[in-house]
């Protein structure tokens, strides 16, 4: 075993509780600001891989009764007028007796170890010495491993905290495995973003389909028009004998698309996040997207057709 380090959240997994801190000023606490505190006991930082930019890590031997201390992060030290003027400096934190007078004696590198928001890339954060607060330990405490080597057998590891006889482990978990549980919904907004854009582009391509099969059918018809024409047809009554064959065509498929659509989506209604299976804005944009683009695709055609003369159009075939 490499190193082992209390805290009082899980990196990466639970985040510290946040409260208000301010520096204390002649006697006074300052303007506020809100940040995450947690409390850890040395060798956190090591293990975790945050370097101590200034000033230095807690110490083992600071028992309780000494000056309590803290360590925040660099974004909450400029903050406090930067890295100089926070080592050394007195703050408050929340309203517990116990933290309103601690002493900056580190300022670490700034780190995410909260995951709930990727957005907050430079989080205001105060760790407090565990040592130096026992009664914190009263609760559930978490043990944070690094081995050297491979991950601690559960079994071994519960059987080392038996043998001291005042702890028992609840669980055993990696921090890639709380790594992962915390960004589960992150993971999952992005592949439903990606199966949206998938859905998107499914139906770029069946407009695409659509429009290229109805402009191949209606050019086919070519000849068919030109007698038409010949007979004394218009070209306005061309175009309106084109797209009234393809609404009904159109009718019948958007008809047996929406029933298909229904019953498909209850079958995977398990698996929509944020939409529910029959969803009407959903289904009228897909038919208003592919009627569009039907009617298009059926009305280029004809009106160029239309405007053929017949003779041509006779001789088209």
């Amino acid at each position: 075993m490499a190193s082992a380090v209390l805290a009082d959240f899980v990196p990466f997994y639970t985040s510290a509780y946040q409260n208000s801190v301010a520096a204390i000023e002649n006697g006074e606490p300052g303007q506020e600001v809100q940040a995450h505190i947690g409390l850890v006991t040395d060798g956190f930082f090591s293990m975790m891989g945050i370097r101590i930019v200034e000033g230095r890590d807690f110490r083992r031997d600071e028992a309780p009764g000494s000056e309590p201390s803290a360590i925040v992060s660099q974004p909450l030290a400029d903050r406090l007028g930067g890295a100089a003027a926070a080592l050394g400096r007195h703050i408050r934190v929340g309203t517990s007796p116990e933290y309103q007078r601690l002493l900056v004696v580190g300022i670490a590198a700034n780190a995410q170890l909260d995951l709930s928001d990727p957005a907050e890339d430079r989080p205001l954060t105060v760790h407090i010495d565990s040592w130096q607060h026992p009664e914190a330990q009263a609760g559930y405490p978490v043990l944070l491993l690094k081995t050297a080597g491979g991950p601690l057998p559960a079994a071994a590891l519960r059987q080392a905290v038996d043998r001291a006889g005042r702890e028992y482990v609840e669980r055993v978990r990696s921090v890639d495995s709380e790594k992962d549980g915390a960004l589960v919904e992150n993971r999952v907004i992005a592949y439903l973003s990606g199966a949206f854009g998938m859905l998107v582009l499914a139906l770029a391509l069946a407009a695409t389909g659509l429009f290229g099969l109805l402009s191949y059918q209606v050019s086919n018809r070519t000849a068919e028009i030109g007698i038409r024409m010949a007979l004394g047809a218009q070209s306005g009554q061309i175009q309106w004998l084109i797209l009234r064959q393809i609404a009904g065509l159109l009718a019948f498929g958007s008809a047996a698309g929406l029933a298909l659509a229904l019953v498909e989506g209850r079958a995977i209604a398990g698996l929509l996040f944020g939409v529910r299976p029959g969803d009407p804005a959903l289904l009228l944009v897909s038919i208003v997207v592919l009627t569009a683009t039907a009617l298009i695709a059926a009305w280029i055609p004809a009106r160029r057709a239309a405007w053929v003369d017949p003779l041509v159009a006779l001789r088209h075939e």
